[in-house]
């Protein structure tokens, strides 16, 4: 199975980030490291969208997650790994680890989102 379009992320400039092209075997994955962009910043929010569009707002989405708990600490100074699953069967799974301590952050979102396969 491959994916019909993209699969990716809205980057702060509200630009589409893929993370897998078009035509990309699955199951797969992919991780990213991210940082807070505040001093003691709580949570970030993840808007994943699949689309060819090089804008966010005109691709689909797939589910808006959020990432709850994020230690406290100066901006950039926390950092964490996402990683973007998607099954053969094209669910999304979503999975993210703080990277000094290597504890999982919690994820809330939808837990079901399927996307375009072929």
């Amino acid at each position: 199975m491959h994916l019909l379009v993209p699969v990716g992320i809205e980057i702060a400039d509200g630009k589409f980030l893929p993370l897998f092209p078009k035509d990309a075997t699955i199951p797969t994955s992919s991780s990213s490291i991210f940082g807070t962009a505040i001093d003691d910043q709580g949570f970030m929010d993840v808007h994943v969208l699949q689309g060819e569009r090089p804008d966010a707002k005109d691709c689909a989405t797939l589910g808006r997650y959020r990432l709850e708990d994020l230690p406290k600490g100066p901006k950039g100074h926390v950092q964490f790994q996402i990683t973007f699953g998607i099954s053969s069967t094209g669910l999304l799974n979503l999975q993210a680890m703080e990277l000094i301590t290597g504890y999982p952050i919690r994820i809330t979102g939808p837990a079901d989102r399927i996307v375009s396969i072929h």
